[in-house]
Formats: C-alpha cells, sequence, structure tokens
C-alpha cells in the first residue's frame, strides 16, 4: 500500500486528488487471529492484496506528502 501511495503521490499534479475505494480494516481487527485468517482468504486474488486501516492509510499518506481530505466511516 505504501508504495502504491508513494507512486501515486509522486504522479499527481498539485491540487489534485487520489480517490481510493475499498475495504478497510477497523481498529478492532488488528492482532485477531480469526480476523488475520479471513483477511488472507479474502485478499486472495487482489492485486494489491492487503487490508489497512484508515488510519495506517492516512499515515502512509502523510508520509507520501498526501493529506486526508475526508474520511466516510
Amino acid at each position: 500500500m505504501a508504495r502504491l501511495v508513494r507512486q501515486a503521490a509522486a504522479c499527481l499534479a498539485e491540487g489534485s486528488r487520489l480517490i481510493l475505494v475499498d475495504d478497510f480494516l477497523t481498529d478492532k481487527d488488528e492482532g485477531a487471529a480469526l480476523a488475520a485468517l479471513w483477511k488472507m482468504r479474502f485478499a486472495e486474488g487482489w492485486h494489491l492484496s492487503n487490508l489497512t486501516t484508515i488510519d495506517t492509510l492516512a499515515s502512509i499518506a502523510s508520509e507520501a506528502g498526501l493529506r486526508l481530505v475526508r474520511r466516510t466511516l
């Protein structure tokens, strides 16, 4: 996910927006063994085979020079 966000940030013109619509984990999902198993099964075959929390994505985006404008969850 971090690589994708860094590459997108490098390609965006100043003032552009990157819109991510995806499935995200909640803080309750992190670390739970059963959730980890279902996450792995759910992600099989994805181009980006991972799930992350919105807070983690916001941190990754910030490191790439982007900022979270709106959170819908």
